[in-house]
């Protein structure tokens, strides 16, 4: 049975990670990330994934697994999901640390994976509020005024500024939401972003 790609998830133990992990562990090896993963999850290595407790923001916490995976052949797929998010409307610094400089430095540590892919899962909450009658989709501008809506433009921005240093990778933003049915979002907010180098 050949090899199945290597697959990178952070924010992997969070509400929409961990179902990608379930979904993705059928064809893909993943290594998945998250500052918040269960003890006995980081023992064990079943299914098809890996896990480790790790801060996105911090260069100590991060730059071993990413050293890791360059000294055991790279990876194919990057997905970035991990992120800050509050309902105080404050703003918190956490939304530069993790949203903006842990984008950064991911885009850093990634040089040298051989990466095919690095998607970043960005917001609906990037945007403006669409007009009556029209729709929010990744070609929308992240024109949103609100702190949370500052944090992924910069993350987008450092994304698409990084596309020579990622080797040629597709660099696909991915800005999740509510289902089509909403008629806010048109389309799964995953429908290229991996399909793009789906084991086959």
């Amino acid at each position: 049975m050949a090899e199945r790609p290597r697959l990178v998830i952070t924010g992997a133990a969070g509400f929409l990670g961990r179902r990608l992990v379930e979904t993705l562990a059928t064809s893909w090896s993943i290594v998945a990330i998250d500052r918040n993963v269960a003890p006995g999850e980081l023992e064990t290595a079943s299914d098809g994934v890996r896990w480790h407790r790790a801060d996105i923001a911090s260069r100590d916490s991060i730059q071993p697994i990413f050293e890791e995976l360059k000294r055991s052949g790279g990876a194919t797929a990057l997905l970035h999901l991990a992120a800050h998010y509050d309902f105080t409307g404050l703003r918190h610094p956490e939304y530069q640390r993790t949203n903006v400089e842990g984008t950064r430095l991911l885009i850093e540590l990634s040089q040298g994976l051989g990466l095919e892919r690095f998607v970043l899962a960005s917001s609906v909450a990037a945007c403006d509020f669409p007009r009556r009658g029209s729709a929010l989709t990744e070609a929308s501008p992240p024109d949103g005024r609100h702190v949370y809506a500052e944090s992924k433009r910069a993350g987008e921005e450092a994304l698409r500024a990084a596309t020579e240093s990622l080797e040629g990778a597709g660099y696909p933003v991915e800005r999740v939401g509510a289902g089509a049915e909403s008629g806010i979002v048109t389309r799964d907010p995953w429908g290229t972003a991996l399909r793009a180098r789906a084991p086959g």
